[in-house]
């Protein structure tokens, strides 16, 4: 059963030890690296740390999402957003800037850029209580995306790495008040853009310069 205690490793700084107690031999260990059929967790419920709920609008005007249930590669990660936007027929989501992302920092040991703070399981750095990587919408290189990690508050980034998203909005799907609601022979909104949406159209017809009409022979 894993705890949430991690210990530096001193021999190599860039694995953390962590604790478990073997719930057959009642046997307290530590070690780098667990096999994922061995691991049992219970979580507890600590009300103190307040985390923020989503959609959460923080104080520059930003709806913030739930977090991806899945880790995402870059390659995907660029349209996961875009998907959840048109889920969402209030709200256009894109993936946020570094910037952006940082103002989720809370309890930064004030560190330099690149400079980890002390690593932390319990989500201590996060608003939302987040110990995993964020992707932002910002890149360097070849197709490898910035991103942060909240585990340590650092900037990071790559091009093959999976990493989990948070999209923010801060305008209105263009299907707000379903504008195809009045259109003949329209069924549902489809946003294409932040601007731009197209119409499902009955059978038989066709969308045709924002009209759903008959096709012509």
């Amino acid at each position: 059963m894993v705890s949430g205690t991690l210990q530096e490793n001193e021999s190599n700084h860039s694995n953390f030890y962590l604790w478990a107690v073997d719930t057959v031999y009642g046997d307290l260990k530590k070690d780098y690296s667990f096999d994922v059929s061995e691991l049992v967790q219970r979580c507890v419920l600590d009300e103190s740390l307040n985390y923020e709920k989503t959609p959460y609008l923080d104080d520059n005007g930003l709806l913030w999402s739930d977090i991806s249930p899945d880790w995402e590669f870059v390659y995907t990660g660029k349209y996961y957003c875009d998907n959840l936007s048109k889920t969402d027929p209030e709200h256009w989501w894109r993936l946020p800037t570094v910037d952006e992302l940082f103002t989720l920092v809370r309890n930064d040991c004030g560190g330099e850029e690149y400079d980890a703070c002390p690593v932390d399981v319990n989500g201590k750095y996060s608003v939302f209580g987040d110990v995993t990587t964020l992707l932002s919408g910002e890149y360097y290189g070849d197709e490898s995306y910035y991103a942060v990690d909240f585990l340590s508050v650092v900037l990071t980034g790559g091009k093959d790495s999976a990493e989990r998203i948070r999209c923010v909005s801060d305008s209105p799907s263009p299907c707000a008040g379903n504008p195809c609601a009045g259109i003949e022979h329209a069924a549902d909104c489809v946003p294409d853009s932040a601007e731009e949406y197209h119409c499902n159209c009955f059978e038989g017809h066709d969308w045709i310069e924002g009209e759903c009409r008959e096709p012509q022979s």
